[in-house]
């Protein structure tokens, strides 16, 4: 399944939140895995709030986000790209796997957090945020490879956020494809991670060696910084900047 949201489903949206019938109408959540924070090619675990999204959120503190296009991708809450849009982002486009995490979780964060952004002007008026978030924000869910084959992100950005996406070895590659497809030539992709996902297999280690083989293959010229650690917790977490060499 994949595919944008257009204006009928934001202002369905829009009409259940506002009428406080949302979150009752619209999903039943009890369909949700109880025992596990995903299920591979159905729940992709957006619902939950990861640690390394705190920390891509601390680290973009040093980012400029003002007048920039900014690709939220496996966005779940959406709160990297709720982020830089407070921050002064011009668009936003916001994509997780899961249709149901973008109806019931990404887009009422975002309308929430326009009220904030503009200081609760009309607040009664579901429409005046509607044609904002149309102004600024696209969203779109999916499968990375159909979204990449389809075409349905409209432009490159300036900056590609992440967090949490290298967990599964099996997606790496259609991951490594969305960044080389959206990112611009001067752009700048920052993966929020931890150092190893047992059970799942992915990890910084594995992801990089990736990139690496493909740089040797001439699928990339990507280079590669760890630009944080934290190593409080079990397990270790990082940041990746990935950014293309400017031509001479």
């Amino acid at each position: 399944m994949y595919g944008p949201f257009d204006e009928n489903i934001l202002k369905s949206s829009l009409y259940h939140i506002n009428n406080l019938r949302y979150l009752t109408n619209s999903y039943k959540f009890d369909t949700l895995p109880q025992q596990s924070d995903l299920v591979p090619n159905e729940y992709e675990g957006g619902f939950k709030i990861w640690e390394c999204t705190e920390d891509l959120l601390i680290y973009s503190g040093k980012l400029d986000f003002k007048n920039k296009s900014v690709l939220d991708l496996g966005c779940g809450s959406g709160l990297l790209g709720i982020n830089a849009l407070m921050e002064g982002a011009k668009n936003i486009c916001f994509q997780d796997f899961n249709h149901d995490v973008m109806l019931n979780f990404t887009i009422p964060n975002v309308w929430i957090n326009f009220f904030n952004l503009y200081n609760n002007v009309d607040f009664a008026n579901p429409d005046f945020i509607l044609n904002e978030m149309n102004d600024r924000c696209n969203f779109v869910y999916g499968d990375w490879g159909q979204i990449i084959h389809m075409d349905l992100i409209p432009m490159k950005y300036d900056y590609i956020l992440t967090s949490e996406t290298i967990y599964n070895l099996d997606n790496f590659t259609k991951l490594h494809d969305m960044f080389k497809h959206y990112i611009k030539s001067d752009g700048k992709i920052y993966i929020a991670a931890k150092s190893h996902y047992f059970g799942v297999g992915g990890s910084v280690h594995l992801f990089l060696k990736m990139l690496t083989e493909f740089k040797l293959n001439k699928k990339n010229n990507f280079i590669y910084n760890i630009c944080y650690n934290n190593d409080e917790g079990i397990v270790p977490r990082q940041i990746i900047e990935l950014s293309i060499p400017s031509i001479e």
